[in-house]
């Protein structure tokens, strides 16, 4: 059997799907952005060990809510 070491970069978007991701992120209502970043939230739970790709994509969608200035 081959056993191949783990990749921890196959656990992570690259540069190019983060941005895809952001630039989808914007143009979502901000329903659409906070029901994103809940569900990455709950993915995120220290008992599911979250992998770097999704902890990535909470801190994306944080970003993307903290930029539009909430009051």
């Amino acid at each position: 059997m081959d056993h191949r070491p783990h990749d921890p970069d196959s656990d992570r978007l690259s540069e190019t799907e983060l941005d895809e991701l952001r630039r989808n992120l914007s143009r979502l209502s901000s329903d659409g952005v906070e029901r994103f970043y809940r569900e990455a939230h709950a993915n995120c739970v220290v008992e599911r060990r979250p992998s770097p790709k999704v902890i990535q994509q909470l801190v994306t969608a944080w970003r993307v809510l903290r930029g539009w200035n909430w009051r």
